[in-house]
């Protein structure tokens, strides 16, 4: 892909590029984002609800594809809510860049943290 090629998602692609404002549901497109991180120590999570499939990447480094448009048995998305380690993100000014390929609501997406003192878990001598 020319956006991989130019490599977008790092610092050095990202500069040499002029950018445009984003425009909702535009497939295999490239966007970015610039954000503070949250404050605290919690754990911080992008939620992609509004979009739909693609990889995601914070300040260069890949956190992996994202498919939010998969939807099991319930209705709901498999997965909506993507971990970024904080050791990924600078006291200001971290840059959010992906690429997605079937369209979305970059505007709409959210920079959250999460608590995670319960973690629900069953088991038995028969199920370890």
């Amino acid at each position: 892909m020319d956006g991989e090629r130019r490599r977008l998602h790092s610092e050095q692609g990202r500069r040499a590029e002029a950018w445009n404002p984003g425009k909702d549901n535009k497939p295999l497109t490239w966007y970015r984002r610039r954000f503070d991180p949250p404050s605290g120590t919690d754990p911080v999570v992008i939620d992609l609800t509004p979009m739909v499939k693609g990889f995601l990447f914070v300040n260069g480094e890949g956190l992996g594809r994202y498919w939010v448009s998969y939807h099991h048995a319930l209705g709901k998305p498999s997965q909506y809510l993507y971990h970024v380690p904080r050791s990924l993100l600078r006291p200001k000014g971290n840059t959010l860049m992906f690429f997605e390929e079937e369209g979305g609501k970059p505007d709409a997406i959210m920079i959250l943290t999460v608590k995670r003192d319960n973690i629900c878990t069953f088991m038995t001598e028969k199920n370890p």
